[in-house]
């Protein structure tokens, strides 16, 4: 019989958690641009990885960039509107 031990990590609040995942995206978005780089060489080699998911990776990498400063943008001409609303009711 196999003996299994599973250790599970808990994280201790809010803030630790936040961390952890505010770190996953840029090392996420390195890892989308080294494949994209590196995308001729690993078609080659990998049978697993098609040209198709090369652009899928191209087209996912461009909106994640477009979708955060959109968000940004939406954010910031949400300030200033509220700041300095174009007509007063």
């Amino acid at each position: 019989m196999i003996n299994l031990f599973i250790m599970v990590f808990k994280y201790l609040g809010f803030n630790e958690f936040y961390n952890q995942r505010r770190r996953w995206m840029p090392s996420t978005m390195a890892n989308i641009l080294d494949l994209l780089a590196s995308w001729k060489t690993t078609v080659k080699i990998n049978e697993n990885i098609s040209f198709l998911y090369i652009i899928y990776q191209a087209v996912l990498f461009v909106a994640s960039l477009l979708g955060t400063g959109t968000i940004f943008l939406m954010i910031v001409g949400a300030l200033v509107v509220r700041a300095h609303p174009i007509y007063q009711v």
